[in-house]
């Protein structure tokens, strides 16, 4: 049974029943409904989503947590994510309500200003922190002209996520050995580069630290980046106290060059990381990473 709810959160179906509740719900509704998936997901501790939540937020305490903090770990979580998922649904379609719920910083804004007409090419790695998928589409519908790499295989729920980043104006494509090729071109002729940073890719041979633990993550923003010589920003969502996501960027980042192949990565990976560290922990429980990072702590965190 829980691996089967789980199936249909990710699912096409799940991301359509997501898509029409919210547009049809009031904010007072989903704001109950919000908190009341919480706190009933917190009473699914055998479901593999659930238990991962717990695994990572236990390693962002510091291994301080106890149980009844990552309970309500994850009902924040859980929570703050469906608030998210409303507030990207029920505003799709206008683009002037869309913009009243995001605050870009006045680096961001520099940023974008800068990409209209770009001296050079920009990997911009980021975060699944709070409502990063509204901050892709107020971003795409800003004028922002991006290749978005994608995962490789992505499901029926993915593929729909994909279609709707794909009409704010991202050109998405899955990650692969072409795209790799395909992607350094667009860098070398200037062109912006977006992926993610951090979800978990068990297949991956380069396991960088990330707070503190070693984790396979993905590094082809470091590869793309090293093979074009072109610099890495990392950016990212955060919800403030007013209910609004305040969207920044960072300064670039440069890769520096390694004797070692495999060290240039790992070594280039961290640094980039750091600074996503520090964007997680202004807000540990919006961190929507609903796969563990560090799966050995399944079983060693607080039940």
């Amino acid at each position: 049974m829980a691996n089967g709810f789980q199936n249909l959160v990710n699912s096409k179906l799940g991301v359509g029943l997501a898509l029409g509740l919210s547009r049809r719900l009031p904010e007072s509704a989903a704001n109950w409904l919000a908190n009341t998936l919480g706190i009933w997901m917190v009473r699914l501790r055998g479901l593999e989503m659930v238990r991962a939540v717990r695994a990572n937020q236990w390693v962002l305490s510091d291994y301080q947590a106890d149980s009844a903090a990552l309970d309500q770990a994850v009902r924040t979580t859980y929570s703050h994510t469906a608030r998210c998922l409303y507030d990207l649904y029920h505003n799709f379609q206008d683009i002037d309500k869309l913009y009243e719920r995001v605050d870009f910083s006045p680096k961001f804004n520099q940023f974008l200003e800068e990409r209209q007409e770009p001296e050079r090419g920009l990997v911009v790695a980021g975060i699944h922190l709070s409502n990063f998928d509204l901050a892709i589409h107020a971003v795409g519908r800003r004028g922002l002209q991006a290749v978005a790499l994608g995962v490789s295989n992505p499901g029926g729920g993915y593929q729909w996520q994909n279609k709707l980043r794909a009409e704010s104006g991202f050109r998405i494509i899955p990650s692969s050995a072409n795209t790799l090729r395909h992607s350094i071109q667009h860098l070398d002729s200037n062109g912006t580069i977006v992926t993610g940073m951090d979800r978990p890719l068990p297949e991956s041979k380069y396991r960088p630290c990330f707070f503190g633990r070693p984790a396979s993550l993905p590094v082809m923003h470091i590869l793309l980046a090293l093979k074009a010589q072109v610099p890495v920003k990392v950016t990212y969502a955060q919800m403030k106290s007013d209910g609004r996501y305040h969207i920044d960027i960072t300064e670039p980042i440069e890769m520096e060059s390694y004797p070692d192949r495999h060290q240039e990565i790992i070594l280039n990976a961290e640094r980039v990381l750091s600074v996503a560290e520090a964007a997680i922990r202004q807000a540990p429980q919006q961190w929507a990473m609903f796969y563990p990072v560090w799966p050995e702590m399944l079983d060693k965190m607080p039940v």
